[in-house]
């Protein structure tokens, strides 16, 4: 049996207390946990980068979305790549 505090720093923990943050209307602690997913070592750390864009348009921060869909758009291997282009062109 595990308590969250050993498991909190697994990639997926930051992912889901991020999007949690965002339900929460708090944009800067939700931005802190997509930057932890990023700078892990997880398969899963370029998911992110897509939450952070869409935390950002959330918020009306184009120019800081466009910033991180830029991230995504240069790695054809990161997570939401293709739809990342999309958007990129849209805004």
């Amino acid at each position: 049996l595990t308590t969250f505090q050993e498991t909190s720093n697994t990639p997926s923990a930051y992912l889901y207390t991020g999007m949690t943050y965002v339900a929460l209307d708090n944009l800067p602690a939700a931005i802190l946990q997509f930057d932890a997913l990023t700078e892990s070592d997880s398969i899963d750390a370029s998911k992110g980068y897509w939450f952070q864009a869409l935390a950002y348009l959330k918020f009306g921060k184009v120019q800081e979305a466009k910033a991180v869909l830029k991230i995504i758009a240069t790695n054809t291997s990161y997570f939401k790549h293709a739809e990342a282009v999309a958007l990129l062109d849209e805004l």
